[in-house]
């Protein structure tokens, strides 16, 4: 993820790649097992918020119109809420959008 910028996360697609990206840098969990599909099964989408929430982090989800979603981050801080994200994460699909932004997340 080294040298990502924000514009070549929001054209990941969803897929085991993402998967693999998340659950190493927004988890940091070693990749010796198989990797739950963060990026297109909701429940694991889910499991994934809930570690970031463990860890200081919340979570705004939309849909949006048009079949769109959108995730923003917030973390918590002494003076109150940081925005991690300076634009919404918009995606075709809610884990999609979840797992970008988680992503984005990271790069702060």
């Amino acid at each position: 993820m080294q040298g990502m910028t924000r514009e070549e996360i929001l054209a990941m697609p969803a897929d085991p790649a993402l998967d693999a990206l998340v659950a190493e840098k927004v988890l940091g969990l070693r990749l010796c097992r198989e990797v739950p599909a963060y990026s297109t099964d909701i429940t694991a989408a889910w499991e994934l918020l809930d570690a970031l929430r463990m860890h200081g982090f919340y979570a705004s989800i939309h849909a949006r119109h048009a079949c769109t979603f959108s995730c923003e981050l917030w973390c918590a801080s002494q003076k109150g809420y940081a925005r991690l994200n300076h634009e919404e994460c918009l995606s075709a699909t809610a884990p999609l959008a979840i797992c970008r932004a988680a992503l984005i997340a990271t790069l702060g």
